[in-house]
């Protein structure tokens, strides 16, 4: 009998490995990865040279359920994601830590504004002191209409641009 593989894909929030043999175990999903949020947002990374053509990176997420730290092995022209960006992480098979941080694949930029996703939940402390108006300002998107808050995302889903927002007009009443 040949050898069993299997073959690990990503879906929203949880890593599943698919067998492909049928005396392979069953699927299994990491209940660690399964319980965190999909988007984070990446707060700083710093990459440190490996050998000639790879280097290490060191990524810190933030999301109002799990701050992260992880890391992953790229090529030396990986500089996919940037500062502030909403990030997803792609997994690598169950959640291990290595001096701190996660090892994963890698990170994938969030390009596409998506409804479901609650920007507030990702603002990070270092953008705002000021708590309670952000939690006000929550309040109001989770409040408003579908239209308004797909409207909101699609308006403020660019980091720089949501960032100014937060700062800047963080105890404002949301008018969309």
């Amino acid at each position: 009998m040949s050898t069993i593989a299997t073959n690990a894909t990503c879906r929203p929030g949880r890593l599943i490995t698919r067998p492909v043999s049928p005396d392979a175990p069953l699927p299994r999903i990491d209940p660690v990865i399964a319980r965190l949020p999909r988007l984070f947002r990446l707060e700083s990374i710093n990459r440190l040279p490996l050998d000639a053509s790879r280097h290490v990176a060191r990524a810190e997420l933030f999301h109002a359920q799990a701050a992260l730290s992880v890391f992953w092995i790229a090529g030396c022209d990986d500089t996919h994601a940037r500062l502030d960006a909403l990030v997803s992480v792609r997994w690598l098979g169950r959640a291990a830590c290595i001096d701190g941080a996660i090892r994963v694949v890698r990170l994938v930029e969030a390009d596409e504004p998506e409804l479901g996703v609650n920007l507030f939940d990702t603002v990070p402390y270092s953008w705002s002191a000021d708590r309670t108006a952000l939690k006000r300002a929550e309040t109001e998107w989770l409040r408003g209409s579908h239209r308004t808050r797909r409207a909101f995302n699609a308006r403020y889903w660019d980091a720089p641009t949501f960032r100014a927002y937060v700062e800047a007009r963080c105890g404002a009443a949301l008018t969309h």
